[in-house]
């Protein structure tokens, strides 16, 4: 999801690589953002067609120009790809929304986010980890 966002946003130049059994990533000179960066950021990932399962301040960095720039792409994902999914990470995924990202998802696009969540959840059916969690946690959240 790296090199995708970053061949569509900038090009291929600044494409994670790997070298030596280790990933190299694009670097990003900035600062953890405050919660209206984060959400910002996850705002402007969004536009760009991706959604972040663990959407939370240290997963981006504020640039000195201002831009807010995901660096952890391991929860990250196309929303029109949800099928391609390994089961492992959308449980993960699912799990870490729960667990506190829905609270850093703009509200103007958390219906479709929260449509996302609930067709990865169809998609995983009775292996969903939201079979063992309570109503109440996932009413709070949306789904």
């Amino acid at each position: 999801m790296c090199n995708e966002y970053h061949m569509k946003k900038w090009s291929s130049q600044n494409a994670a690589t790997i070298m030596d059994n280790s990933i190299i990533m694009p670097f990003v000179n900035g600062n953890v953002p405050n919660y209206e960066g984060t959400l910002m950021g996850v705002n402007h990932l969004f536009k760009e067609g991706f959604l972040i399962g663990d959407a939370k301040p240290s997963n981006f960095l504020k640039t000195v120009e201002g831009r807010v720039e995901p660096v952890d792409f391991g929860l990250v994902f196309k929303y029109d790809q949800l099928e391609c999914i390994d089961d492992e990470v959308k449980k993960n995924i699912i799990t870490d929304y729960i667990g506190g990202g829905f609270r850093h998802v703009p509200d103007e696009i958390k219906n479709e986010y929260n449509a996302c969540m609930k067709k990865l959840i169809n998609l995983l059916g009775n292996n969903s980890p939201t079979r063992r969690m309570n109503r109440k946690i996932l009413s709070k959240v949306g789904l």
